[in-house]
């Protein structure tokens, strides 16, 4: 079985980039030469079964093989289009959102086709920027953000303020 494979650049203006082996060379994928919804690409991840998860300023998008899906706002319940960070561990799948002006957060997990979503208006996740999100070995995502590092378990959002310390044990 022939794999589609993605290959991630960053181009000159360090952005990050969606490239496509094609005849030994690479193609750079853009909104005129593929399905990707967005030249602005925030994050990429790939599942177990190399699925490639696409976050841009226009949704997300999923490539597997040679197929393509765009999720957004239009199609879906997502909160907002603007996909800044994805964690995949195992089959847990995290998102993180934000309103185009920058205003509101979403942390959303997406499971058997649902989306669960946690914001200021929902839980103590009061953040305006993210800035990492990670599924810990607990498969609790963590969520690193202007207003601290938060951790959703069981559906409780816990805040750890500015204050504290965060140090991480690389083994």
């Amino acid at each position: 079985m022939k794999k589609f494979l993605l290959i991630f650049c960053i181009t000159l203006s360090y952005q990050l980039s969606v490239c496509q082996p094609v005849n030994q060379k690479y193609l750079l994928l853009t909104t005129k030469n593929s399905l990707l919804q967005s030249n602005v690409i925030n994050d990429i991840k790939f599942d177990n079964e190399n699925t490639a998860w696409i976050g841009t300023n226009s949704g997300l998008s999923v490539v597997r093989d040679k197929s393509w899906l765009n999720i957004n706002q239009s199609n879906s319940n997502i909160p907002h289009n603007t996909v800044t960070h994805i964690a995949i561990k195992e089959d847990k799948m995290w998102f993180a959102f934000m309103e185009t002006c920058g205003i509101l957060v979403d942390v959303c997990n997406l499971e058997n086709g649902v989306w669960t979503c946690y914001n200021k208006t929902n839980s103590w996740l009061s953040a305006i920027f993210t800035q990492d999100l990670v599924i810990n070995n607990n498969y609790e995502p963590l969520v690193g953000t202007d207003a601290g590092l938060f951790r959703i378990h069981n559906k409780i959002v816990t805040v750890y303020q500015k204050a504290i310390s965060v140090c991480l044990i690389i083994q």
